[in-house]
Parts: structure tokens; sequence; C-alpha cells
């Protein structure tokens, strides 16, 4: 599992890691060259050549520590914020979608790099990025429903290409 792990993500060396942002409680980040992808509802949506979508636990690590993380998506970045008005499935509140939004614009000048991917035998793995960076995941449950526990895959959105899907430690394409 390790080296097909590893060779799924062996593409990414190198490219920049552009944009990041949430589907409800899903990660995703956007990676290699600006790509059109025109749907019926987004005429003028632009992907990266490859995603990765998460939705097991992940961090972003820098040389100070903890840039943000996946728990980071339960609270409100508003601490003024009722519970009741506060809902971790709508991105835009949360402290992860401030954190996400400051560290991609404080790059977009110069696009952090995949300089390094280390996996592990659990399904997790690591980017290592440019400018001392990580983007770290790491499943943490063992899925019993293997169909409702993808932990994370990487796709080209442009492109009709099977998905590398992670469920259960258990790598396989879609």
């Amino acid at each position: 599992m390790i080296d097909e792990t590893r060779d799924a993500l062996a593409p990414l060396r190198g490219l920049p890691l552009w944009a990041a942002g949430r589907a409800a409680t899903m990660l995703w980040l956007q990676l290699g060259e600006h790509v059109s992808a025109p749907t019926e509802r987004d005429p003028d949506r632009v992907t990266g050549e490859y995603a990765l979508h998460m939705q097991c636990p992940w961090r972003i690590s820098g040389r100070n520590g903890i840039v943000t993380g996946s728990a980071d998506m339960y609270s409100p970045a508003d601490p003024e914020l009722s519970a009741w008005d506060f809902d971790e499935n709508r991105p835009g509140k949360a402290i992860a979608d401030r954190e996400l939004r400051r560290w991609i614009d404080s790059h977009a000048h110069r696009p952090l790099a995949v300089i390094g991917i280390d996996v592990d035998r659990c399904g997790g793995f690591v980017l290592k990025l440019s400018e001392g960076f990580a983007f770290v995941v790491f499943p943490d449950r063992v899925a019993d429903d293997l169909e409702a526990g993808e932990y994370w895959r990487l796709l080209q959105p442009s492109r009709e290409t099977p998905h590398f899907v992670m469920r259960g430690a258990r790598p396989g394409s879609e």
C-alpha cells in the first residue's frame, strides 16, 4: 500500500499549491497549473492540474507550529458568534477558513511548492512544502463501511482520469 500511495502522489512533487478551501467539512487543495474547467453552474471555473480532497484529520504546519488544522473547522473565527449562528458545514466562518485564507494569500505572489512526499502504512502522508511548511494527512479511525470511510482522494478535476482514493487504509482507483 505504501508504494501504491507514493506512486499516486509522486506527480505532485515540484507543483505549486495555490488554493485551499472547503466544501462542508471536506478540505480541498489545488496544485499545479491553473486549468480551465467550466461547468454549467460556473462557466469561469478554474482548478489545479491536481486536487486533493481530505475527509480525515489534517494539519498545516510551519516553522512556528500549526498554521491550522481540521479541528479548526469546528470553531468559529468570531468568538462573539453564537453556537446557533455557526455551522461548521458552511465554509467561511470557522478558524480554519480564516487561517487557510491568510496562509494562501500570504504566498499568492510565490506559491509554495511540494518539495517532498512521505507516506505511512495507515493511509496518511506528508507533503513537504517550500519555506519549511508541511501539509500532513493522518487517518485516525477504522472505517467499518469502506464506501463511507473515504479518508482522502487525489484527482485531476479537468480530466476524466481515475481518482486515487484512500479509504479504510486501502487505496484504490475510481
